[in-house]
């Protein structure tokens, strides 16, 4: 062959790969994060309001949810992924012009909105800020940002987070994503294992971070006679059910979207001591029915 024609194919092989390579960057930008309820610990909140503002959702932490307090210091926020700040927005007058609201972005046009927030540390009240899951935003509280017509202090009738997840943009973002193996759907309500929660202001407070890869790790209190038995392979969230969730999971370890397994004996479904694409792969075959069992 002569060396023009090879230099030619070998050009037009780069500018395939290169395609295919931009196309698999794309497609991976485009998977969302690994997303927590946004508040410390595995404590389970009350589910106050559904969609509003578009599609924002409302949770208070068990106690007090009043404004007889303004500011519940007893709880924390956290981010419900890893990002950026990108817009900090302040409480309304009369009060003084103090952080509020915080829009983080998580990249892949995902990012989500907190208000209601109050002692916000300064390191976060930061433009370009680099937020992680366990970053405090602030407290719950009943300040936000008023909307000028006289309403407030405190413009809110309890101490809550108002969240929003976004996609490009977009509220509707929280439809499409997965929440610690819940999701929420149309209609507002939030499920999981075939549970679902409608807003509740009288409620219990059933809607928490247990068992979530990307949050604290399950609070399990053994007997003294027995040990907590580990998920089975292959259940990469520990949900103690093996689904295409659990490859998407797997995916993102792989490649690094996320740092965190909550076993990692239980995400190695071929038992070869790493966790790799392979391993979602026969997830994937599982839960196709294309065998019967993991290796």
């Amino acid at each position: 062959m002569p060396r023009s024609t090879k230099l030619a194919t070998v050009t037009a092989l780069i500018g395939v790969l290169a395609v295919v390579a931009l196309r698999a960057f794309d497609s991976s930008a485009a998977e969302p994060p690994l997303f927590r309820w946004p508040w410390a610990g595995t404590e389970g909140w009350r589910y106050t309001q559904g969609f509003h503002v578009d599609f924002a959702l409302d949770f208070q932490p068990q106690i007090a949810p009043n404004c007889g307090d303004l500011v519940d210091t007893a709880h924390m926020i956290w981010p419900v992924a890893p990002g950026t700040v990108t817009t900090i927005r302040m409480r309304g007058s009369p009060q003084p012009a103090v952080p509020a609201g915080l829009i983080i972005d998580h990249g892949g046009g995902w990012s989500s909105y907190y208000t209601h927030l109050a002692n916000v540390p300064d390191a976060v009240a930061t433009i370009g800020a680099q937020v992680g899951y366990d970053t405090d935003l602030g407290n719950p509280s009943c300040y936000t940002k008023c909307d000028g017509s006289g309403v407030g202090p405190p413009c809110a009738t309890g101490r809550h987070i108002h969240v929003q997840i976004r996609r490009d943009g977009a509220g509707s973002g929280i439809l499409q994503a997965n929440i610690c193996g819940w999701t929420v759907g149309s209609d507002s309500g939030i499920s999981r294992n075939g549970l679902t929660y409608y807003p509740d202001k009288s409620g219990t407070a059933p809607i928490a971070n247990a068992y979530c890869p990307a949050g604290d790790p399950p609070i399990v209190t053994p007997t003294p006679d027995t040990k907590p038995a580990l998920p089975p392979r292959g259940d990469a969230n520990c949900d103690r059910h093996i689904n295409t969730i659990d490859a998407t999971v797997l995916l993102q370890y792989a490649s690094g979207l996320t740092r965190a397994l909550c076993s990692l004996e239980s995400a190695d479904t071929n038992a070869s001591g790493r966790i790799d694409p392979i391993d979602a792969q026969l997830v994937l075959q599982l839960s196709a029915g294309v065998i019967a069992a993991l290796p």
